[in-house]
């Protein structure tokens, strides 16, 4: 029964999900956790993503590496939205959440985000 994670990285909070599938392809929830992270709080003001936003993203994608961890997790999916997509730090911000929690993140059209 596999075990998948998803991140979703949005403007004022960071979401996971973890859930294992069974052989008829049901869900069960194992984690819903949310992390109030406010990326968009400077960032539509500046233009970047600021140094307090970015250290707890950090520190909250640790944590969530290490639940994903913990839930033996088989396939992991983190994206983000808007704020990522308009963050003239983007590169900065994927390569240090990549360094703390081996994450890494996708960032998506609003046609997907949309969906």
């Amino acid at each position: 029964m596999p075990t998948i994670a998803a991140i979703d990285i949005g403007s004022n909070a960071l979401r996971l999900a973890i859930a294992s599938i069974d052989g008829d392809q049901r869900m069960t929830m194992l984690q819903n956790l949310r992390e109030p992270v406010r990326l968009g709080q400077d960032l539509f003001s500046t233009g970047v993503i600021s140094d307090t936003a970015l250290n707890q993203a950090a520190e909250a994608f640790r944590g969530f590496g290490e639940i994903i961890h913990r839930n033996e997790v088989n396939v992991t999916r983190a994206v983000g939205t808007s704020a990522l997509r308009e963050a003239m730090n983007r590169d900065m911000f994927l390569d240090r959440i990549l360094q703390s929690s081996g994450i890494d993140i996708s960032i998506i059209g609003t046609e997907e985000e949309a969906r």
